[in-house]
């Protein structure tokens, strides 16, 4: 009976560990590959919606500040109201437990001063930003391609943090799926 049940634990240990969605972003720098997690099921499922849609598709990174994030998923450059719809804010300001952090490479939605305003711009982080935990809802962290995130991180920038040179993301999809 042992020899029965520990594969079958360390079976379903692999697919737990293996449940969260990979989501690949290409660019016209590179691919980044990003792992999202189930602690922010609403943000998580917006840009999973998004991203099946083709939404992302052929947008800008149009907002880069050096030596802490890039920014997309905004189509108007600014105004973050393109969606109609808006999550609540998962973290901790505003009620929720969201044990994710802004720690290098993670992946944030993008809001405005109401908690609530969250929808399709997103940033993912270059640096530790761990003071921005329990404001900002993390849905997840890039798992290859950082390298691409620093390119584009470094390009030069307008007045208004727009990249000189665009950096295009090209398509966004799913690459793995929970069971």
């Amino acid at each position: 009976m042992k020899k029965i049940i520990i594969p079958i634990l360390t079976l379903l240990t692999a697919l737990t560990m293996q449940a969260e969605t990979k989501v690949l972003i290409e660019t016209s720098m590179g691919n980044i590959v990003i792992r999202l997690y189930d602690d922010t099921p609403k943000h998580r499922d917006n840009f999973i919606k998004l991203v099946e849609s083709g939404y992302y598709n052929d947008l800008l990174f149009h907002r880069v500040i050096k030596d802490f994030m890039i920014q997309g998923g905004d189509p108007t450059i600014g105004s973050s109201l393109t969606v109609d719809r808006h999550i609540v804010g998962e973290f901790s300001e505003n009620g929720y437990d969201n044990p994710l952090s802004h720690t290098a490479g993670a992946i944030s939605m993008i809001r405005s001063g109401d908690y609530d305003s969250a929808n399709s711009a997103f940033s993912i982080l270059r640096t530790d930003r761990t003071d921005m935990d329990g404001k900002y809802a993390v849905f997840g962290y890039v798992i290859e391609g950082m390298d691409v995130v620093t390119k584009i991180e470094k390009r030069a920038v307008d007045s208004k943090l727009r990249p000189i040179e665009p950096a295009i993301i090209k398509r966004v999809r799913e690459i793995e799926k929970p069971l």
